[in-house]
């Protein structure tokens, strides 16, 4: 099989990327930038119009067989199913994935297809400031360090964190959806 980077490649769900590269840890690969969730009609074989539905702010860690870390936010908690679908040959038991959603009126931690989902309420910040909040850390903490080195020091300080989130069975957190459809943050 395909590393993960070569998987979202291979399958063109790579969308605005602003960091693709190897980390300084061996064997670690970074991502930030959007993912696809749902593709854009294919016009011609040249030209494909926008996504219909994508995974914003990416925050990804991966080694060569599996995504280690992934945050992001999620356009709406209605595309966790494809999401979910789409990108299930990447993720494991051992991923930590954390989910931003604006459309979201609570919390929840929750297993889904053997995969442990952290799913958040996305009000007014940023993925990268939330994330930051849950490490423990500051903007300050990463001054003068690359975008590689930056990426590689967040998942290294989050995977030993607990997150501020209960758990709750799948059907209690989509219940928690609502019709909200504002969007924050930047990548």
């Amino acid at each position: 099989m395909a590393t993960p980077i070569e998987y979202i490649y291979e399958n063109n769900l790579q969308w605005q990327p602003t960091l693709n590269s190897e980390l300084s840890g061996p064997g670690l690969f970074g991502y930030r930038g959007s993912l696809v969730i749902i593709p854009g009609k294919q016009q011609t074989p040249d030209k494909q119009l926008p996504p219909k539905g994508t995974l914003k702010q990416v925050l990804l860690v991966a080694n060569t067989t599996e995504v280690l870390y992934l945050a992001a936010e999620l356009e709406s908690f209605s595309l966790f199913e494809a999401f979910v679908e789409k990108y299930k040959p990447i993720l494991t038991e051992n991923s930590l994935v954390t989910l931003f959603a604006i459309d979201l009126d609570g919390n929840g931690r929750f297993e889904y297809e053997g995969i442990t989902f952290n799913l958040f309420a996305l009000e007014e910040s940023s993925v990268w400031n939330d994330t930051l909040d849950f490490a423990d850390l500051s903007k300050g903490d990463f001054k003068k360090m690359s975008s590689e080195d930056k990426l590689e020091k967040l998942y290294e300080e989050i995977k030993g964190c607990p997150l501020p989130i209960k758990d709750l069975p799948f059907d209690e957190v989509k219940a928690l959806q609502n019709d909200n459809t504002k969007s924050f943050g930047a990548v």
